[in-house]
């Protein structure tokens, strides 16, 4: 029976060529889009899963006080993980981790690496984390002061082979040289992990090259990365319960406003946005995103497989009914026709394994992800495949087989269902709601692009144009002198309008500090607020707007030491009147007072994601400065840039110039954003497609059903105009109702996405509008042709068999 089921499904897709080759496209692109969101689901919710024990694997994080730009903190003090595991029997073990500010310059005799991925770690890191080693002793690994592990990838890079326990190399960080031995090698840090890894240094080693190395392990700086892990019947939730009595024993007075918080391993890609993660982190939103999307194009298909299924169900009627006299059962018929939709479902996976290498390709360049599609090897998309087959078939197919397998055969054989209207209310209904998905696609590009728009036209209060950030540190250019030289020379240049010092760029997330109003380090007074330190003429190269006082410059004594701008929102929240000349404070481990010089206009030195929060801007001498910015004014970007470099060469032979463009760091900001509509663009364009083909399908289906009718009026005297008008008259309403069904759903979605904006556009009617005009025309065209087609006949032809 089966095998006949096969068969007959084989002639049926024969027989209509036509509205097979649209079922099965339609099926083909919306399986693609639904397998490759599938493939990038299954990337991103695999992050870290592959460690062992991962349900008791945590990191400690801290969030500083109250404010809107800093959400919290990866990393804690040195303390505190050690101290965990002392208070708690909950915390089976903990692992610190750090990394200095500049990247190590690694020598091997006389060639020289510079290597980002350069940590700091204690050996218990290997008991709570699941690192493979290649060669050497976990146990052992890092237990010795100047011993380093370093992962397969680098020990083929620097020695052409894996075992190189007991190799040497020369570490150099900010001019301070030592020797470390190799001593393990690790499997390569996986794709899919939030903390990925080249090389792994003993701990304690750290603080030969930290000058302020007195501070690294108190209570007031947070810089180390902790893991812990639980015991097994160990609640998360009740520990956290315990933390603000730890931080009332432990912390100092000043920081008692600080909260410790657990981030499960598991979470930490998708769900945390913290500062000094190890690298940005993917958002669990665009999961759900581009999810939705998927779906909603497989939707699309699986209706156009409906509505031809049920609009030719009249070809297939006798077909049912003689069937039924002839002893069929409902369910045998039930089965035949979704073992076709089953094969028709089939055939299409089959396609779309073509159109998925070419999406990937597509995907890839958009996105920032690099998805690969491997069948043999990825168990769970071969179950994936299967079951979206399955899935696409039943789905699909189910309405259909139910609709035909009820068919009255007494009816149906005397060609009274041909002249009834059954079926039309849902086929109309299916397709209102392809082209609902349609118009809430098309609203959601163009209200994208406007929110992309404005924040790229947006005034920041700042000048970012043609502003070169350079990075020096770990070079000799961290000093003083030579920073001085260096700036002095660059002067020289005709194309430099300014240089100046900075420890954050505009855009970056700035790390928050104690606030002290009156200079006098007192609990009762201190804020919380947002900070940057900066060197002389900060201001005047990134052109913010005073309102009040002076930019820091040489000519005054008293900014040799500390002094501070403020902007106009911290001024209000400070308290402060005729602020300037008045002692502020900063910090609160070793406070820097000075007096405060200026006052600049309020500028988004954050995302358009956030409100201006009040800023303080310092002037502290050889202070965490991680930029170099130079202000150009030259139409020959690059030959500015190499003349740069050339003078960089005469202080650091060694360290190529780091540098980028302040322009580009912004619009790296909202990455995500364009990538997403991008992404939606093409799967919009995709979903279009698969409407317009099921719409060709049900005007093909609509004149063939028609021709006799169309012959008459013809000969009765109505004109090609008024054929095709009543033709598309249909499909007109229909655009109309689904325009104006999306509208509020579209404006419901759009308005959840544009909340995570604090600056954002205002959603107007322009969207709707063009949206709905596409839809009707979209439909106006794939229907005329075929009206226009069916209008042309000749009444005689259409006519001579009646």
């Amino acid at each position: 029976m089966i095998l006949n089921y096969l068969k007959i499904a084989f002639r049926n897709l024969l027989k209509f060529k036509a509205y097979s080759f649209i079922n099965i496209s339609g099926l083909a692109i919306g399986i693609a889009c639904c397998s490759l969101i599938l493939l990038y689901v299954q990337k991103e919710i695999s992050y870290d899963n592959y460690h062992q024990d991962l349900d008791q694997l945590h990191r400690l994080s801290i969030r500083k006080g109250v404010s809107t730009i800093n959400q919290g903190q990866a990393s804690v003090s040195y303390l505190t993980g050690e101290n965990m595991v002392k208070d708690y029997p909950e915390v089976e073990q903990a692992a610190r981790m750090l990394k200095l500010r500049q990247d190590p310059l690694i020598t091997l005799g006389d060639r020289n690496f510079s290597e980002k991925r350069f940590f700091f770690a204690e050996s218990t890191l290997f008991d709570i984390l699941t690192i493979p080693f290649l060669k050497g002793d976990p146990e052992t690994a890092l237990t010795e002061p100047n011993s380093v592990v370093i992962s397969g990838e680098i020990a083929t890079k620097y020695f052409g082979r894996i075992d190189v326990t007991g190799e040497s190399v020369k570490i150099n960080f900010n001019g301070i040289i030592s020797e470390f031995k190799i001593t393990g090698v690790l499997q390569n840090a996986p794709q899919n992990t939030h903390f990925k890894y080249d090389l792994l240094a003993e701990l304690e080693s750290a603080e030969q090259f930290i000058p302020n190395r007195r501070f690294i392990k108190t209570w007031f700086v947070y810089p180390y990365w902790t893991y812990l892990k639980l015991t097994k019947d160990a609640d998360a939730k009740l520990l956290e319960a315990k933390f603000p009595d730890f931080i009332r024993r432990y912390f100092p007075e000043t920081r008692q406003d600080n909260a410790l918080f657990l981030q499960p391993v598991r979470d930490i890609h998708l769900h945390s946005q913290l500062e000094n993660e190890f690298e940005a982190n993917n958002d669990i939103l665009y999961i759900y995103i581009f999810s939705a999307i998927a779906i909603l194009v497989l939707i699309i298909a699986c209706i156009n497989f409906m509505n031809l299924a049920t609009a030719r169900s009249i070809n297939r009627a006798k077909e049912v009914g003689m069937r039924k006299v002839l002893g069929a059962q409902r369910h045998q018929l039930i089965r035949q026709f979704l073992t076709e939709s089953v094969l028709t479902s089939m055939i299409a996976v089959l396609f779309s394994l073509g159109l998925i290498e070419i999406f990937l390709l597509i995907f890839n360049k958009l996105s920032s992800f690099t998805l690969d599609f491997n069948y043999l090897q990825n168990g769970l998309l071969i179950a994936g495949f299967f079951g979206l087959t399955l899935f696409v078939g039943l789905a699909a197919g189910i309405y259909p087989a139910m609709f035909l397998s009820g068919f009255q055969p007494i009816k149906t054989l005397k060609g009274i269902f041909g002249k009834t209207a059954s079926g039309q209310g849902l086929r109309r209904a299916l397709v209102v709601v392809q082209m609902c998905i349609t118009v809430i696609l098309l609203v959601s590009i163009i209200i994208i692009n406007q929110q992309l728009d404005y924040v790229h036209d947006k005034k920041l209060g700042f000048t970012e144009d043609q502003m070169l950030l350079i990075e020096p540190v770990g070079t000799v250019l961290t000093g003083q002198e030579s920073y001085e030289s260096f700036k002095n020379q660059l002067m020289q240049l005709p194309e430099i309008q300014g240089v100046t010092r900075n420890s954050r760029t505009p855009g970056q997330d700035h790390p928050i500090r104690s606030i002290f109003p009156r200079g006098v380090v007192s609990d009762d007074e201190k804020m919380i607020t947002p900070f940057v330190f900066v060197d002389y003429d900060y201001a005047s190269v990134y052109d913010l707007e005073f309102s009040e006082g002076r930019d820091f410059s040489l000519e005054y004594g008293a900014d040799n030491d500390f002094a501070y701008i403020l902007t106009e929102s911290a001024v209000k929240a400070l308290g402060l009147t005729d602020p300037l000349g008045k002692e502020i404070a900063t910090g609160d481990l070793i406070p820097r007072k000075g007096p405060v010089v200026g006052i600049v206009k309020d500028f988004h030195y954050a995302s358009l994601h956030q409100e201006i929060d009040p800023l303080i801007i310092g002037k502290i001498d050889a202070f965490g400065y991680r930029y170099i910015s130079v202000r150009i004014q030259s139409k020959s970007l690059s030959q500015t840039v190499a003349k740069i470099e050339g003078v960089w060469r005469q202080f650091e032979a060694v360290r190529p110039m780091t540098f980028s463009f302040l322009d580009d760091r912004l619009n790296k900001v909202y990455q995500f954003e364009a990538q997403l509509g991008n992404i939606i663009t093409y799967f919009t364009v995709l979903a279009i497609l698969i409407a317009s083909l099921g719409l060709f399908g049900m005007a093909s289906f609509a004149a063939e059903q028609r021709v006799r009718e169309i012959g008459i009026r013809k000969v009765l005297g109505a004109s090609v105009s008024s054929i095709i008008l009543s033709f598309t008259g249909e499909f007109v309403k229909l655009a109309l109702i689904a325009a104006v069904i999306a509208s509020p759903i579209a404006w419901y979605a759009m308005d959840q996405w544009l909340n995570d904006f604090a600056y954002r556009v205002s959603i107007d009617i322009f969207p709707f509008l063009i949206s709905g005009f596409l839809v009707l025309l979209i439909a106006l065209l794939t229907v005329s042709y075929q009206a226009t087609r069916a209008a042309l006949i000749n009444p005689v032809e259409s006519l001579k068999y009646e």
